[in-house]
């Protein structure tokens, strides 16, 4: 995998992989905890901006787990086209945020009414509806 360029002063990284616990932690060597949790920030900011009573629920869903592999991936590409690192923040946040929206488009589809061990986003707004009256594509 190539690694990102080396700050100015600094030897480059290998990519080791270290065992996740948080989602804000790093994952790789090269990356910055701190850009992650700035991902996170973003994400909440989004999520809860406008006053929607569905931003809660969003953001509930969002911030649910995962390890933020699709924003650390955003962040290293950014950084590997030479990019400047915090650029990739936003890049970060929205491929989560589109990819937390597949997984809830997912739910509905296939009638899952748990995610992550909680109840999937749509289940307990539709109780007793049944997912072919939610997605038309059935």
């Amino acid at each position: 995998m190539p690694q990102p360029p080396a700050p100015a002063g600094h030897a480059p990284e290998s990519p080791a992989i270290a065992a996740p616990a948080a989602s804000a932690r790093p994952l790789f060597e090269w990356e910055s905890a701190d850009r992650v949790a700035r991902v996170e920030a973003l994400m909440r900011e989004l999520c809860l901006a406008g006053g929607s009573p569905l931003g809660p629920l969003v953001w509930g869903h969002v911030s649910s787990g995962g390890k933020r592999l699709r924003a650390r991936l955003a962040l290293f590409a950014v950084l590997a086209l030479g990019g400047a690192p915090e650029a990739g923040v936003p890049w970060g946040a929205a491929c989560e945020l589109l990819h937390n929206a597949s997984l809830i488009h997912d739910d509905i589809e296939d009638g899952d009414r748990l995610r992550r061990g909680r109840p999937a986003l749509w289940a307990p707004a539709w109780p007793r509806r049944s997912t072919r009256a939610i997605s038309p594509s059935r």
